[in-house]
C-alpha cells in the first residue's frame, strides 16, 4: 500500500486569449508519501516507509538554468526486512547515463548502499550559457551548453557520499558528455566519464 501527495503552493498562471497555462518555475513541488508493507516469512514482518521530496527548477538570466532536488525518508519496521524491501538508490556503473539527469547518481554502485533505515539525498544542477568552452562564439551558436552538478547521499549505510560533475550538453543537438569525480567523505575514490542524450531532447 502506497500513498503520496504532491503540492505546489506558489503556482502561478498566465491567461492569454482566455486560455490558462502554468508558469514554469513559479513554485517548488513538494511530495509527501507513505508506504506500508507486509512480509510473511514464519512470523509476519511489517514496515512503514515515510518519505518526502522537494523539487525546484527555474531559468536565471539569459540561457542559464538551475535545478534542485532534496529527498529523504525513514523506514520503521517490526522484524528483519528482506533486501527487496530496502530503499534502493538510482546508481550507475556503466558509461551510459541511465537515469533522470537531475535525480540519479553517476557512479554510485548498484544496491551497495541500499538502506533499511533512514536516508537523505540531494542533487544540485546548474546550466550555463557561458562558462568555459561556451565563451567561444561558435560553440554557443552550435547550441552547446555547459553544466556543473553535485549529487549527495547520506544514510546509515554511508555517511557522506558525493559526486561533482562537469558536462558539455547538446553536442550535435543530441549528445551529452560528462566527467565526474567520486568522493566518500573526504576520500577521493575516482573519476568517471559518462555519455547520454542531450537534456534538451529529454526535458525541454
Amino acid at each position: 500500500t502506497a500513498l503520496s501527495f504532491d503540492y505546489m503552493p506558489f503556482l502561478k498562471y498566465n491567461i492569454k486569449n482566455g486560455r490558462k497555462s502554468i508558469i514554469k518555475g513559479s513554485s517548488p513541488e513538494f511530495t509527501l508519501g507513505y508506504k506500508y508493507g507486509k512480509v510473511i516469512r514464519g512470523e509476519d514482518i511489517t514496515y512503514n516507509h515515510f518519505f518526502g521530496k522537494v523539487k525546484y527548477g527555474n531559468r536565471f538570466g539569459v540561457g542559464n538554468r538551475y535545478d534542485l532536488v532534496l529527498a529523504g525518508g525513514k523506514i520503521f519496521n517490526k522484524g528483519e526486512l528482506d533486501f527487496p524491501e530496502f530503499i534502493h538508490f538510482m546508481g550507475n556503473q556503466t558509461i551510459l547515463i541511465t537515469g533522470d539527469i537531475f535525480e540519479s547518481f553517476r557512479m554510485l554502485p548498484y544496491y551497495y548502499y541500499s538502506t533499511n533505515d533512514y536516508y537523505l539525498e540531494a542533487h544540485a544542477f546548474y546550466q550555463f550559457r557561458k562558462l568555459l568552452l561556451t565563451q567561444i562564439v561558435y560553440t554557443r551558436y552550435a547550441g552547446w551548453r555547459e553544466d556543473l552538478f553535485i549529487n549527495y547521499l547520506h544514510s546509515n549505510s554511508i555517511q557522506n557520499y558525493y559526486e561533482i560533475g562537469y558536462a558539455i550538453d547538446n553536442i550535435f543537438r543530441f549528445l551529452r558528455l560528462e566527467v565526474v569525480g567520486q568522493f566518500n567523505g573526504t576520500k577521493y575514490e575516482g573519476i568517471g566519464f559518462r555519455i547520454g542524450i542531450a537534456k534538451y531532447l529529454t526535458l525541454e
